[in-house]
């Protein structure tokens, strides 16, 4: 057995979820996240769940350390062959240490885009410490914090590790060279998680179609005009304007079914959140006759591969940017939080995606979506076409399967 220990969105589990189905196919694999998160996971073939009493979208650390501290304890009796967890979870580490067994992080983001806390090099290179600098330097500091040392010294061990484990960074190496920053010599980097679609785009279409049937009729309803999508993963029950802000919701609708109306061209609105959310429900309510919703999560490789839309309006995540670019196509990028907008900048430098200009999506008027909307659907400009298709086979060409 094998255990994932994962703290954060949906979008933080997938990659550890595929990792370790591709390294490990027929073992089971306990997967330790937050209680939402496991709800969604289901049931799933060689895989246990272990619920952490937090949501995803609303961490508690006095709960998530008071359930690891009962994880290790039922692990004593149940030795793993290996822990794997992620930037936000690495807790993993000392229980594996305390176990005796290795630990593997896994990078879904790129660490240096959090910088370390002020004054940390110089009290750092106060300690005297056998630690790879370098590796400390680059993501390890988190293992040198206060809140760490406390958890391992709950468990019996020293404040510090002897050792820093292994850093594995599931990132396309594509996206890793735009930061323009050195990958040290004890970071392994095995590509994304992400892969583009196994189907053609008939038969991506006919599967995208037959997983929402309302879709079909939509699409018919638009008359070959341009479709883009529109998707926020997480954010959207995430990001506090989403979740608790109703005429901030409201506002945000109103702009891009006015925008997509001045553009001449509809939208497939992928919502991560259920239903019953304040961007479900507003969505459900206010009349939006170019925009169609699909409750997600969606299998974006194929969604993307059906040739249903022409760009995307999204949030910047990896995961979201890195399908889309797989699939060669325009995006949008809308960043709410964390690393978003830095990924969008880097993305525009290549030419492939245009930033929102507002700090607050919600902020971004109708004339600046509109503009937007225009240039995910021209397909008549060469230099745009030719920098998607060279940018598309560079993310494509460096796909790891390892």
């Amino acid at each position: 057995m094998y255990v994932v220990v994962v703290f954060g969105t949906w979008g933080d589990l997938c990659p550890l979820l595929e990792y370790t189905k591709r390294k490990f196919p027929d073992e089971d694999v306990l997967v330790v996240t937050h209680i939402d998160l496991c709800r969604r996971l289901g049931d799933r073939t060689h895989t246990k769940l272990f619920a952490v009493n937090s949501l995803s979208y609303k961490g508690d650390k006095d709960a998530e350390l008071s359930d690891l501290m009962k994880l290790t304890k039922d692990l004593t009796t149940n030795i793993p062959k290996s822990i794997f967890c992620n930037l936000f979870a690495l807790e993993g580490i000392p229980i594996a240490e305390l176990l005796g067994v290795e630990c593997v992080v896994i990078g879904s983001f790129f660490a240096m885009d959090f910088p370390r806390p002020l004054g940390f090099d110089k009290a750092f290179g106060e300690l005297n410490s056998n630690l790879d600098a370098e590796t400390i330097k680059h993501w390890a500091w988190r293992l040198c914090l206060s809140d760490h040392g406390e958890f391992r010294e709950r468990l019996g061990l020293p404040a510090l590790p002897e050792r820093i484990p292994l850093l594995v960074y599931t990132i396309s190496p594509a996206l890793l060279e735009l930061t323009e920053k050195p990958i040290p010599k004890t970071v392994t980097v095995v590509g994304s998680y992400c892969r583009p679609s196994s189907l053609s785009t008939a038969d991506a279409r006919s599967a995208t179609l037959s997983n929402y049937p309302h879709l079909a009729c939509f699409v018919e309803s638009c008359l070959s005009r341009p479709i883009v999508h529109i998707g926020f993963g997480s954010m959207d029950s995430l990001y506090p304007s989403l979740t608790t802000e109703v005429e901030s919701v409201q506002e945000l609708v109103a702009a891009l079914n006015s925008a997509l109306e001045k553009a001449n061209c509809y939208a497939i609105w992928v919502v991560n959140a259920p239903n019953t959310s304040l961007l479900g429900k507003t969505l459900s309510k206010v009349p939006c006759p170019r925009i169609c919703v699909i409750q997600g999560p969606v299998e974006y490789a194929d969604f993307f591969a059906a040739g249903l839309v022409m760009g995307s309006i999204n949030h910047g995540g990896l995961g979201t940017i890195s399908q889309v670019s797989m699939a060669g196509l325009k995006q949008v990028v809308a960043p709410f939080m964390f690393d978003q907008r830095i990924w969008g900048n880097r993305l525009a430098r290549v030419g492939v995606v245009k930033c929102v200009s507002e700090s607050d999506v919600i902020d971004v008027d109708v004339d600046e979506w509109s503009a937007l909307l225009q240039w995910l659907c021209c397909v008549n400009n060469k230099s745009d076409n030719s920098k998607l298709v060279e940018w598309r086979d560079r993310v494509l060409q460096m796909i790891d399967d390892r």
